[in-house]
This record gives structure tokens, sequence and C-alpha cells, in this order.
């Protein structure tokens, strides 16, 4: 099973366009924290508090 999800992964990598994934990474740097936040509270991510 395990060896399958690794294929089934590195084939869904392969896949991945490279100048798409680099033009997310600039606009995610250039975006403010609080639209981050808002990002990551439309997609169901928890903030963890450290304090």
């Amino acid at each position: 099973m395990g060896d399958n999800l690794n294929k089934q992964i590195l084939s869904t990598l392969g896949s991945l366009d490279k100048n798409k994934i680099e033009q997310i990474s600039k606009m995610v740097q250039n975006m403010s924290s609080e639209d981050l936040n808002n990002i990551a509270k439309m997609l169901g991510v928890n903030k963890k508090n450290n304090g």
C-alpha cells in the first residue's frame, strides 16, 4: 500500500507546472498577513497559539 501511495505522489508531483508554482509562491510572498489569515480560514487551517 505504501509503495503504491509513493508512486501516486511522485506521479502527481511530476505533473505539476513548475512555472505556476513559482507564480503562486511570488503571490503568497507579496500578500499581507491579513490576506494570508483569510485564506487559511477559508481552507480550514487552525491557527495554533504558542502562548
